[in-house]
This record gives structure tokens, sequence and C-alpha cells, in this order.
């Protein structure tokens, strides 16, 4: 129907009335796309024009209702007059919204132009073209517009049909980046038909193989496979043909010129929709030069593997070594010790002033002397990690004094004022006593070593209560160092002074034997000191008071802790029975003299055998066993025994010159009840026979 206006009536009823007349029509769009108008009648400036809505019209209509693409029917002008659901689905917007609207207010701004183009060629024919539209919600879709013109009695438009292509774009997209991936790819990636024949060819695949895309393409799969491997590849074809995917799956392949590779490759059926296996992907990896790596590291664990065992086997050596000097070192000392010391109590008979100073000095020396081999073991163990500490609550004051007490005799021959000075608050330290005091003594012998006549040495104690630490300082007026001899000062055999005419004498152990000691203590050792003015050495441990975690020692090294062997002597009339067995007399004689005189009845035999006749005959109190003996040695004879009736109780000490970590546990697994390492003072191994007499 036309609409006249009518100059004469006012302009706001013209706008009044041309919005009544849109809303009409737009309720009369909708009425027809719900189905409930069956004709229109639309009023013309010729006359009226009938459109009718029935029979075949319903069902296209409904037809084009369920299509998965959007619809639309367009005005010459492009102006949507029609569209169907899944055009308002697309453009996310009201379907209402929609009709009515032109069609390039949903189009991307740069493709109005081109939108244009396809209209006024859609007028005339059918054609296709691509471009963005641009929803409610400001995203943008790619469509395919096919537009086909529309002619028929009474009206002239265009039908349009609008393809969502964001998912095929997306695909080309994939496609594009897996193509540069697989072009770019250092592995082979192949394909190939279901008889063998290869498809597709990379260049990783060129590179590693050495086939260009040309050589390869067509060719069969066959020209990679190794001509001892024929089973393996009908196997590989036989799998893939039942749909089986074959992953990480290492092999060998050949190149163009016949080289070998070992290559990791995994292969997947290639199919059609209807699941058909049409072909096979491959991609391989050259790990040649990966397996050439591993045989390398094999063969180098393997040489690795032997150069430990080698190692392990100098270990056990060295251990065995050291227990074997222990031994040799230790025995000899103990007859030195042990005649000594029975010569100062006068044993054998009284002597006269001279000859008591000279059995000191045997004995002072001899001591020095045993110093010196302890200082060695001790290195020894800790560099090889046999040394842990038996940690205990220690009075800091009692230490300190102790050590002291051991420097004294040598302060006082040089008339060197020795000084301590204790932090009150410091008291009570966890760590362990005797290797505590065997670094302090240490650090004062050197201090009295390297002082002048009338000098001072001191150890001050201090506590830091806020770090938890306690700084021990032992300082001297001394000689001092210089800075480039500080560098070597803890190195184990170094002396800074090493000259056949040097002053003073030592290993150089000392205070290699201070900072390991120290630093198993988990602290630290520094050290000033200028030449002409003393020096100062500081020992830095954790201070704490509460004992973690106990920790047992099997090191039975002592300064203190002497031992002697027993020799053949005559056999006592009175006090208790003790049984010595030792297949050396020479070393033994000093102790069974000792013992006799001290009121023990003693006999003494010469090997294990020997020892166990006698102990059935004689029931002895006590039993000392030398453990280091020919034919049968002490814990062999121990163990047999204990299986004697009546002496399943009797007493048995082990004594040895082997001091090495776990022998004491070895020692009274085989059934000793105490056991001493040589040399012991006589004084000390008598009081602990009296021990075990008396328990």
């Amino acid at each position: 129907m036309g609409i006249n206006v009518d100059d004469s009536k006012d302009l706001l009823g013209q706008v009044e009335d041309l919005r009544s007349r849109l809303e009409e029509a737009e309720e009369t769009l909708a009425a027809i796309r719900r189905g409930e108008v069956d004709a229109l009648v639309v009023h013309e400036p010729g006359g009226e024009r009938v459109y009718t809505f029935q029979g075949a019209d319903q069902a296209y209509r409904l037809l084009i209702e369920q299509m998965n693409e959007g619809a639309a029917t367009l005005s010459g002008e492009g102006r949507i007059l029609y569209g169907n659901r899944r055009l308002g689905e697309m453009l996310k917007e009201p379907l209402g919204r929609v009709i009515g609207s032109p069609l390039v207010s949903f189009v991307d701004e740069q493709d109005r132009e081109t939108l244009g183009s396809l209209l006024e060629a859609g007028w005339r024919e059918s054609i296709q073209g691509d471009l963005l539209l641009r929803a409610g919600d400001g995203t943008s879709i790619p469509v395919q517009l096919s537009l086909t013109p529309l002619r028929f009695e009474g009206f002239s438009g265009i039908s349009a049909i609008v393809t969502d292509l964001t998912i095929r774009k997306q695909a080309e997209v994939a496609d594009t980046r897996l193509a540069a991936i697989v072009q770019a790819s250092d592995d082979a990636i192949i394909s190939k038909s279901p008889d063998g024949t290869i498809l597709t060819w990379n260049p990783g695949a060129e590179r590693m193989y050495g086939y260009s895309e040309a050589e390869a393409v067509g060719q069969s799969i066959s020209i990679l496979i190794p001509q001892d491997l024929p089973s393996e590849f009908r196997d590989i074809m036989r799998r893939l043909r039942r749909g089986e995917r074959i992953e990480r799956y290492e092999t060998r392949r050949q190149g163009k010129n016949g080289q070998s590779l070992h290559v990791s490759m995994s292969i997947a059926p290639l199919k059609d929709p209807a699941g058909r296996v049409v072909g096979a992907a491959a991609i391989a990896r050259d790990i040649t030069e990966r397996e050439q790596m591993e045989m390398a590291l094999r063969r180098r664990g393997e040489e690795l593997a032997a150069a430990n065992s080698e190692l392990a086997a100098a270990a056990r050596l060295k251990d065995e070594f050291l227990a074997s000097m222990s031994h040799e070192l230790r025995t000899p000392l103990n007859g030195i010790l042990g005649m000594s010391e029975g010569l100062q109590e006068q044993v054998y008979g009284p002597l006269n002033p001279k000859q008591l100073r000279a059995v000191r000095d045997v004995e002072e020396c001899g001591r020095h002397l045993l110093a010196l081999i302890n200082d060695i073991l001790d290195v020894a163990k800790i560099e090889a990690g046999k040394v842990e500490l038996e940690l205990a609550p220690v009075t800091v004051e009692v230490v300190c004094q102790a050590s002291l007490r051991l420097v004294k005799e040598s302060a006082l021959k040089k008339k060197i004022t020795v000084s301590l000075h204790l932090d009150k608050q410091v008291r009570i330290l966890t760590a362990d006593e005797r290797r505590l005091k065997q670094v302090l003594v240490n650090l004062l012998s050197n201090a009295v070593k390297f002082t002048d006549e009338g000098g001072q040495v001191g150890l001050d104690v201090v506590g830091e209560g806020d770090k938890r630490q306690v700084w021990f300082t032992v300082w001297d007026t001394g000689i001092g160092m210089r800075p480039d001899e500080l560098q070597r000062l803890f190195q184990p055999f170094v002396q800074l002074d090493s000259r056949l005419s040097r002053q003073y004498e030592g290993t150089g152990l000392g205070l290699a034997l201070v900072k390991r000691l120290t630093e198993l203590h988990g602290g630290r050792v520094l050290v000033e000191s200028q030449p002409g003015k003393g020096s100062r050495f500081t020992v830095v441990l954790p201070w704490t008071t509460k004992l973690a975690v106990p920790v047992a020692s099997n090191s039975r090294e002592g300064h203190q802790e002497q031992t002697s062997l027993l020799e053949n002597a005559p056999e006592a009339l009175e006090g208790p029975l003790i049984l010595a067995v030792d297949d050396n007399p020479r070393n033994a004689r000093g102790m069974v003299d000792y013992l006799i005189f001290k009121g023990f009845r003693v006999v003494s035999v010469a090997s294990g055998a020997e020892a166990i006749e006698v102990a059935k005959k004689l029931y002895p109190r006590l039993i000392l066993m030398d453990l280091q003996m020919r034919e049968m040695d002490g814990l062999e004879a121990i163990r047999r025994i204990r299986l004697l009736s009546g002496l399943r109780e009797v007493p048995i000490v082990a004594i040895t010159a082997l001091a090495m970590a776990g022998d004491r546990e070895r020692f009274l697994e085989a059934g000793a009840t105490e056991y001493v390492s040589k040399p012991l003072s006589l004084d000390k191994f008598r009081q602990t026979i009296e021990s075990l007499l008396n328990r």
C-alpha cells in the first residue's frame, strides 16, 4: 500500500503515522514467519498485489528454517526482507532486528565494497564470495555468501545463503601450520600407501636418508629397510593394516649410500571416513649419535666401575696397611713403654737417680713416638671417613683445664706464662670430649713450641648467644707467620720450616687434625698472625647443649689409651690366676713381670691351641688374649673357649695393636669381654683387670 504525504498535515503527525505503519509491517512479517498468514495483500500505486503462502511455499519456508546455513531474501538494494533462524544465530541478534536491516550493516568495513560488487552481480546471476560478518557481540565471522537472482510474478529480489567458514578457516590455518611444522622438522616425516609406496617426503627425511623428494616419492619404503630385517618390515605392515599404532619403536634403517642409521620411530595408520586403512604416516628420528654416546657412556661406566673396584681394593689395602702398621709400630712400643714403666716402679730392683732419669727419657721418647703414630692414623681415618664422634654434653671448663695441664710441664720448662679466660655463660657444650681436648692440646702445644722463653700463651673462651657459637681462641706471643705461609698451614705433613736444620720438631699433622676434627663438629678454624708478634687460632663450634642424635665412634685411638701384651714368666704363688696368650715373648715380658709384681698369678702360653688346653685344666679367673697370632688367631681361640663348660662367663680381654673402625664390635661379637689397644699404661691396664675380676 502506498503512502501519500499531505503537505498540509502536521510533520509530527506524519512521523507518528509512519511509525504505526512500520509496526504493523513488523507484526505482519512475524506472523508470516510463524505460518499464521496464508496470503498477504500489498497496496501499490498501480493497485493491489496478492502474495500467497500456502502449499509448496509453506513447505519451502519450513525447509529454509531447518537449514544449518543462514538464509535470507534480499531486496535489490540489499535490505533483508526475510531471514531464517540460523541467520539470527550467526549474527547473534534477534531476528526481528535483523529483518528490515541492510545486509551491509552486518558486514566488516573492509568487505563492504566486496558486498556491493556481489549484490550488483547477484541481481543478474548466481555468484559466491567470501567476506567477514560483524556479529552483534562484536566478533567477526568468516562466511561464504552465495547469491542467486529471484524472479517470480510480482516480486524481484536476491536469494542469499550464508555459510559459516569458521571451522574451515581454522582447519586451513591448522593445515598451514602443520605443513610448516612438517617442512621445518629435523625428523623424517613420511606417508605411504597400504602397499608401502612413499607418498610424501619432507626435508627432514631428505637430510636423514639422503634421498631427495623426487627420488623418494613413488618408491617402495623397502629402500630404507636393511636386508637383514625383512621379517620386521612385514610385521610392521601387518600391524598397520590391522589399524595398530606403533610408538617409540627403535630399529635400524639404511640411507641412500648404504649407511646404517639407528632410528626411533612412531607409525600411525591413516584411515578414510569409513574407517578403512588407506596408508600410514611415520615420524623417524636419527638416534645414531645418541646410541654412540650411550655406548661410550656404558664403556666409560664399565671403566669407572673397574676403577672404583680398584679404588675400593686400594682402600682395603690401605686399611689393612694401617692396621698392620699400627700393630707393627705399637708392638715394639709396648715393650719399650712397658719395660720403662716397670723399671720406674723398680720391678727389677732399685735404680739410682741417673738410671731413673734415663728410663724416664726412654719413656718420654716412646710416648712421643706413640703420639706421632696416633696422629698419622687419625688423619688417615678422618680422610677415609672412618671417624665418627661420640657426642655428649661436655663441661667446657673441665676440658680447658685438662688441656692446659697437658702442656703445663713444657710451658714451665720455657718459663712461659699460661692463662685461661672463660666466659661465665659458656658452661656446657655438646661435643666429643676426647676430640675437643685433642684439638685444644694440639693448638696449645704449638703455641708453647713456637713461643720463646718468657713469653705468654692463653686460652680464651667466648660465647656468642645470638649466633649460638662458642669461640675457643689459643693465642701466643711467639714467632708468628707470614701471609703466604697461612695458605699451607692446614695441609697434612706440611711444615712451614722444612729445612734439615729446622728449629722446631714435628710431623706437620697437628693443625691438619685440628681442622678436620673441628669440621666434623660442624665448626671452622680462623687464624690471625703477624711475624714476630704471635698468632691467634680460633676454633668456632656450634653452641648446643642438647644431644640431637647420638653418634657412635668407630675410633679407638687415643694418646692416653695404651696397653701391652704378656710374655712368658715364672708363675706367681698367690693372687688371682691370669692366663696370658701371646706368640711374641719379647713384647710380653714387661707386662708379665709387672702383673706378678702387683700380686697376680700369671700363666702364659704362645698359641691359641695351647690356651684352650690350659684353660680347660686351670680354669683361670681372667684371660688376656692377643689377637694376632700364627696358626690360630685370638678371635678363633676366644670363640672356642666360649664353647667350653665353666669358661663361658670368664672375662676375656682382647689385646691388639689393631685399632681401626669396627674392631671393637668385631672383637666383642667373637666373645671378648673387653678390648684394649697397644700400648696402654700398665697402671690403667691393672685397673681394668681388677675391675673385671671384681665384677
